[in-house]
């Protein structure tokens, strides 16, 4: 699609109506990955061709487009978002014969994930000192690691990340008991990340990882997946 024309004093309503049909039928038969520029701005498009059909993915945060309203120069205060539309369209004798489009659209309050990180981290700095080695043999030490397990479960990928990489050896191994018996997607993807299985530098870590797996109540394929 190269020009967009319309009749004057159009109503809005239907020059939005034709550019989103245009932006509809605006495709390559091809795969790859390219910008194209519809009725949601300039934007990241992946087509994934087949015999029968072609996918066109748009990730919509991608799209530079200028748009009015409210903005917040602290990111603390904004949203985060993330959108994609996904565009199926069926071919038959190199006709379009049917189209499906549908969009996600997921967003957060930065504020939200703002205090749920400082939450975990205060929450651990109060129940470190009774996961040090000389105080593990304590009741206080069993109670406070339970408790931390629960606000593993809520955490983020980047939270739990933050705190393996910040702490001192000694307490290391129970964190990594604890960030695997979470057994969240989100603490799976930061123990992998935290631990290097290409190192003997961290093997104590992978063996605790690793044994910590083995008492898993509830493992799922992407833990299974890992392990193999």
């Amino acid at each position: 699609v190269k020009e967009f024309y319309s009749y004057e004093n159009e109503p809005v309503g239907i020059e939005n109506l034709k550019r989103g049909l245009a932006s509809l039928f605006q495709m390559q038969l091809s795969s790859g990955t390219t910008n194209e520029v519809d009725i949601s701005g300039d934007c990241k498009v992946t087509y994934q061709a087949q015999q029968d059909k072609v996918v066109k993915i748009k990730a919509l945060d991608t799209c530079k487009i200028e748009r009015s309203g409210f903005t917040a120069l602290n990111q603390v205060l904004g949203v985060s978002s993330k959108a994609t539309s996904v565009t199926t369209y069926k071919i038959e004798d190199s006709f379009v014969t049917a189209v499906l489009a549908e969009e996600t659209r997921a967003f957060a309050l930065n504020f939200l994930q703002t205090i749920a990180g400082t939450i975990l981290a205060e929450h651990w700095q109060s129940i470190r000192k009774h996961l040090e080695p000389d105080n593990l043999s304590n009741a206080k030490a069993v109670s406070s690691f339970l408790a931390f397990i629960q606000h593993l479960r809520t955490a983020k990928r980047e939270e739990i990340l933050q705190i393996l990489k910040s702490e001192k050896k000694e307490v290391l191994p129970q964190l990594v008991d604890a960030v695997t018996s979470a057994q969240t997607p989100d603490s799976l993807e930061a123990i992998l990340d935290f631990l290097d299985f290409k190192s003997d530098s961290s093997i104590v870590l992978q063996e605790r990882f690793l044994y910590a797996c083995g008492f898993a109540s509830h493992p799922d394929e992407e833990l299974l997946r890992a392990l193999l």
